[in-house]
């Protein structure tokens, strides 16, 4: 069920079946967002976690990206020009090579319509601008299982 958003910047639950790892290797993360200043920004951010970072401005450079890079989870703006994030997602979830890439909107529009049509293209996830650091290697931990930073795995009951 494709439900989970990040409710806060402190959730650090894995996504359901996920497992949280540690590993050398950071994970690698796709952003895609037409605003060159957001992924800067993301991307300082990201690194400084310990992930690897692809960036794309649109869509269509977003699923040349997809391609070459086999990341780890997608950080997809909504509102871009050209390919938007919806068609982004409805591309690379037609795509069984990347069934298992985690897909995260990312989007400035605080509404039910936009997180609706997220799910509906495929999208695990959902995360409002603007996005802290803290923000940042919470829902990548969550919906990788890979832990960035100083995010602690989540502690399992029992």
């Amino acid at each position: 069920m494709r439900t989970a958003t990040l409710e806060s910047p402190s959730t650090q639950v894995a996504a359901k079946g996920t497992a949280v790892e540690q590993t050398d290797r950071g994970p690698v993360i796709l952003v895609i967002d037409d605003d060159p200043d957001v992924r800067e920004v993301f991307q300082r951010q990201l690194e400084a976690l310990g992930a690897r970072v692809v960036v794309a401005a649109d869509g269509f450079e977003g699923l040349d990206q997809l391609e070459r890079s086999n990341p780890d989870a997608v950080l997809c703006d909504l509102a871009m020009p050209g390919m938007d994030g919806i068609e982004f997602g409805i591309r690379m979830r037609a795509d069984m090579r990347f069934c298992r890439v985690r897909l995260i909107a990312v989007t400035g529009r605080c509404n039910k319509a936009a997180l609706l049509g997220s799910w509906g293209a495929g999208f695990d996830g959902h995360i409002d601008k603007p996005v802290t650091a803290e923000m940042l290697a919470s829902i990548v931990t969550r919906f990788t299982g890979r832990v960035l930073g100083n995010n602690r795995p989540p502690s399992v009951p029992g």
